[in-house]
């Protein structure tokens, strides 16, 4: 609206301004008009043309003049005189009036003029001279004015000319003026008419729009009154000058109560009338806005009754008629903030309950996880043991039964760990095929117990390695198989790995079918929810917690597919999960975990630091089996003495204990100058829900290590921490020599020489590198990420491990005391691995 009003000021501005000009330009070429005529009125005045004619008459009286007296015919030189005069009078008036400026300027007048000028000054003396004198020289002069005849007539010819060519321009110009004037005349009027019709139209469209205005004034308080919200309108002195229905309703005031009084006395609670004052006090004398235009603010308001609520305002100014008013939108928000309080409440409740899960599933874990570590410890040592036959069947029957324990609990783990988003999954390149030929190894034998025939198969072509978590993938189909098989008599399991092609991947479907007892279709759905069975038969013979189909759907969104199941009761059901995999552009690594020595190479001293006594003695037992020295301490603080007294390899520490916790225990040996600050401290503990790990790293922790142990990942740890130069350690199973034997086939003998070389070369710049210094954690972690790639080719694997170990330590931040503890766990390791390799058997050889 303001645009419009300005644009409707403009164009009337503008037609003004070019009646006005037109007006000016019309008298302006009027008075041209005026002066033009006054000019050829002055020319005919003065009669230039006659003065011009008069040159030669008055020329040839003063040549008469003077023939008379030689002729004898009269002795009159007066008359001579006069004459003179009267010619020498008229050729300075030429020469020297303003009216002949213009013919001066003409170069054949200028000349005439000159010769004739000439003439006259040079006979001057004479005239004015004795009589004798003039007697007697007057034959000359009569002479040297018939020499001059001819230019006195060009001179008047030249003149007359010149003023009848600029008459003529005057005429022109004149007439030219005229039919501007007239142009100019029709123009004007034609613009009065133009302005005359918008002017109509503007006030046909002033009318209109008056008319506009006056409906839109009565929607608009029509608007005002119906609104839900109060507007309050007041002027620059406060006081109140409108006042909705809403507000009457809101604040229990009538309109005719609160017009003209001060705002701050009718809505303003007492608390805060001072502040509003102050503000408009302030706005009154700096223009300073700090609520007016800001949008909504909460803030409290005061009914009639005095009781005060909260509210939601927003305050805009506007131009009135009688000066600046400011309007106040006002909502009564009670009800909201009943309700967001209400919320937060329920909110931290649940995150108070979400943290009381947590936080006793964690003491859970830790409970459970600790006597079952004692149980699985025991039993492994037991079986170390002179066993009867019937006493080795009773062992293994408790390890199934531990183990399938524990497997409930990393369930309930998973689970927590899905939720609180903290599932991690590492993507690796995979191959299908072998991962799922060790899922139907691994469930053959239970299986062919329940009378089943596990098989498995591609659908089309199968795919090259892809990246993939393969333990995440694994556990997901040793779920679906395990489920088939639990529902199967004497049947059939089928597994069979489907792809199509996209792109750099492809997307794989793999389908589990059994012809088992089947699923209601209105039962696969709850199925996938947690703590769901689907076992209706065999009294319920099938045991579970229920929880595996919600731990698959789960690890399958985590891995960016869909997980799905197609049943008929008594027909048997097909589970199938889709999957968008991408190729692997790395080798695929082969079996470096199961050619790991069956014991570390080099005793090591190790503190285990554990209150439970007989998680203690399961891990003493279990270590010195292996020739390594223990030494125990039965909680935080007598390890954190022992650290501070003696140097160890590997610090065993358990997280729960009295007098000072493992988190602690590990803090103050960091920060404690000793010779344990830079050992490698190891946490064993059940504590492995989210965020635990990650709170034992940033306290100074190398790993975690999860109860309850076994001896194969004890000794998998030991292996992979191991850091000696002892050649004896170094020339024993770091390279698989079967690996090496099956890539000389693969790729010839010429080639394979040519690769190793390649090897050799990499790692000794790689161990230079490192040596030397100077690169940044970031540099470290890509050539230590190249390299362990071609480790995995060679079969190099604890190399392969130490390089992951330490590209994982610099992608994390690591310390420089710690980089330099991993780079000083390299060099010997591949100076070892290196004769290995060259050696072609694993074994060392002779540089």
């Amino acid at each position: 609206m303001p645009f419009t009003r300005r644009h409707r000021y403009l164009r009337t501005l503008a037609i003004a301004a070019l009646a006005i000009a037109g007006v000016v330009v019309s008298v302006a070429l009027g008075g041209e008009v005026l002066r033009k005529l006054r000019l050829l009125e002055t020319a005919a005045s003065d009669n230039i043309q006659w003065t011009l004619s008069q040159v030669e008459v008055e020329y040839l009286d003063l040549a008469i003049a003077i023939e008379q007296f030689q002729l004898g015919r009269t002795d009159d030189l007066d008359t001579v005189r006069r004459e003179f005069d009267i010619f020498y009078s008229r050729i300075r008036t030429l020469s020297e009036g303003d009216l002949y400026a213009g013919l001066r300027e003409q170069p054949a007048f200028a000349r005439q003029l000159s010769v004739i000028r000439d003439f006259l000054d040079t006979s001057v003396p004479l005239i004015d001279g004795a009589d004798d004198a003039l007697a007697r020289e007057l034959p000359a002069l009569f002479e040297d004015m018939l020499d001059t005849r001819t230019t006195v007539r060009e001179l008047a010819a030249t003149g007359l000319g010149y003023f009848a060519q600029q008459a003529d321009l005057r005429r022109e110009e004149i007439a030219d003026t005229l039919f501007y004037l007239a142009i100019l005349t029709i123009v004007v009027l034609t613009g009065l008419f133009a302005a005359s019709v918008v002017l109509f139209r503007l006030n046909r469209s002033n009318e209109a729009r008056a008319r506009t205005i006056e409906a839109a004034s009565r929607r608009m308080e029509t608007i005002v009154n119906t609104s839900l919200d109060a507007i309050v309108v007041s002027n620059r002195t406060g006081r109140i000058i409108a006042f909705n229905d809403a507000a009457e309703i809101i604040f229990g005031y009538r309109r005719e109560q609160v017009i003209g009084q001060l705002m701050s006395e009718i809505i303003v609670p007492p608390h805060l009338r001072k502040a509003h004052e102050a503000g408009m006090e302030r706005f009154r004398t700096t223009g300073e806005k700090r609520v007016i235009g800001q949008g909504r603010i909460k803030l409290e308001a005061m009914r009639s009754d005095g009781s005060v609520f909260p509210a939601e305002m927003a305050i805009e100014s506007a131009e009135g008629s009688d000066g600046e008013i400011f309007v106040g939108y006002l909502r009564d928000i009670s009800h909201r903030v009943k309700a967001e309080t209400d919320l937060v409440e329920a909110r931290d409740k649940a995150v108070a309950g979400e943290k009381a899960k947590s936080e006793f599933l964690a003491v859970m874990s830790h409970e459970m996880r600790t006597p079952l570590n004692g149980l699985l410890g025991t039993l492994a040592l037991l079986k170390g043991t002179k066993l009867s036959a019937k006493q080795a069947q009773y062992v293994d029957n408790l390890e199934v039964s531990g183990g399938l324990l524990l497997t409930h609990i990393n369930d309930v783990l998973d689970v927590t760990k899905y939720e609180a988003g903290k599932l991690d999954v590492d993507f690796v390149p995979t191959d299908l095929s072998a991962l799922v030929r060790s899922v139907v190894d691994n469930q053959r034998d239970l299986a062919a117990a329940s009378e089943n025939t596990i098989e498995w198969s591609w659908v089309g072509k199968p795919l090259p390695p892809v990246m993939t978590d393969p333990q995440r993938l694994r556990q997901i189909l040793i779920n679906l198989v395990g489920n088939a098989v639990k529902f199967t008599r004497g049947g059939r399991i089928r597994i069979e790995i489907g792809a199509v092609p996209q792109g750099g991947g492809a997307d794989v479907t793999i389908t589990v079918s059994d012809t088992g007892i089947g699923i209601a279709p209105e039962d696969i759905d709850r199925l996938f929810e947690d703590f769901e069975t689907g076992d209706r038969s065999y009294g319920r013979a099938r045991n579970g917690t229920g929880l595996g189909l919600g731990i698959a759907r789960r690890l399958t969104r985590a891995l960016g597919g869909t997980i799905g199941a197609e049943s008929e009761l008594g027909e048997g059901s097909t589970f199938w999960i889709d999957l968008p995999l991408d190729y692997a552009s790395d080798p695929v690594e082969t079996g470096t975990k199961a050619k790991l020595p069956a014991r570390p190479a080099q005793a090591q001293s190790i503190l285990v630091i554990e209150d439970n006594e007989i998680n203690r003695t399961v891990l003493r037992e279990m270590l010195i089996a292996d020739g390594h020295r223990v030494v125990e301490a039965e909680d935080g603080l007598q390890g954190v003495h022992l650290a501070q007294s003696a140097a160890f390899d590997l610090i065993l520490m358990d997280i729960s204990m009295p007098v000072l916790d493992g988190v602690a225990a590990t803090e103050l040996i960091r920060s404690t100058p000793g010779p344990c600050q830079t050992a490698r401290i190891v946490a064993v503990t059940a504590h492995v829900m989210p965020g635990e790990v990650s709170r034992f790293t940033e306290a100074g922790m190398n790993g975690v290590l999860s109860k309850p142990i076994d001896r194969a990942r004890l000794r998998q740890l030991l292996v992979a921490q191991e850091v000696t130069t002892d050649p004896a350690l170094s020339e024993t199973g770091l390279v698989d020599p079967g690996r090496l034997a099956e890539f000389r086939s693969e790729i010839g003998d010429e080639l394979f020489a040519k690769l190793r070389q390649t090897f050799v070369d990499d790692g000794d710049a790689l161990i230079a590198m490192l040596s030397a210094g100077g690169e940044g954690p970031a540099q470290v972690a890509d050539r230590c990420h190249k390299m362990a790639g071609a480790a995995a080719i060679f079969g190099a694997g604890p190399l392969r491990e130490a390089l992951k170990t330490t590209e994982s330590a610099c992608r994390e931040g690591v310390s420089e005391g710690r980089l330099a503890d991993l780079i000083a766990t390299l060099v010997p390791l591949w100076a070892d691995t290196r004769k290995a390799v060259l050696s072609d058997t694993g074994a060392p050889a002779a540089l």
